[in-house]
């Protein structure tokens, strides 16, 4: 917790941040030390200071990190990471003025289809293919501003084409109606210039067809 007001306080580069959160994550999930309500505690604080990040990109990454503290041994509350899936998309979205800033829905795509494996309820089919064909649709901007992101988005995007299409050959998972699409709320406001796998921000949406994630 320490460490954690430190971070919070201390003045570093928001990518700095977004990793020494992400190892935070790791850390704590994996602990058996903690009592329910200390890491329940702890969790909160993560949240907090990840919601507090100045980048929306950020936020965005960070969020979809995030989910992996309410799935886990110490923790199961499938509500919270629905809202934070909503609240990733909505940050990803907002950073897409940086069409690089599509890397930010290969990480949703895929922590969607790591759900979906597991047979969870609040994961559609529809909504992952949604995703996939965004992704597609927005491969030609980054095609023309950095080939670098470009064949990295591509060569994921392929992937998991593929996996969509196995998941859909097997049908063996029934989705119910609790869709991470009824999940609403505002995400930070805040705007962004990253660089690397990060975004810029301006307030840009982006439709998914009847389906909202």
């Amino acid at each position: 917790k320490k460490f954690l007001y430190i971070l919070n306080n201390e003045i570093l580069d928001s990518n700095i941040k977004v990793e020494l959160l992400s190892d935070i994550v790791k850390t704590i999930t994996k602990t058996t030390i903690l009592s329910r309500e200390q890491y329940i505690e702890i969790v909160n604080m993560i949240v907090k200071l990840s919601r507090s990040l100045q980048k929306r990109c950020d936020i965005a990454k960070i969020m979809l990190v995030c989910c992996d503290l309410y799935y886990n041994s110490n923790n199961m509350d499938t509500d919270k990471i629905i809202k934070n899936l909503h609240d990733a998309k909505k940050d990803a979205e907002f950073s897409m003025v940086k069409p690089e800033n599509l890397t930010l829905f290969i990480l949703l795509i895929e922590k969607m289809i790591f759900y979906y494996e597991k047979g969870e309820p609040f994961i559609k089919i529809d909504e992952i293919k949604a995703i996939d064909k965004y992704i597609n649709d927005h491969l030609d901007d980054v095609k023309e501003c950095n080939k670098k992101v470009y064949e990295s988005i591509l060569s994921n995007q392929k992937n998991y084409s593929e996996k969509i299409k196995v998941l859909l050959s097997e049908k063996t998972k029934t989705p119910k109606d609790n869709s991470i699409q009824t999940v609403t709320g505002e995400s930070n406001d805040n705007k962004s210039n990253c660089t690397t796998i990060t975004a810029e921000s301006e307030d840009k949406k982006t439709n998914f067809g009847s389906k909202d994630l």
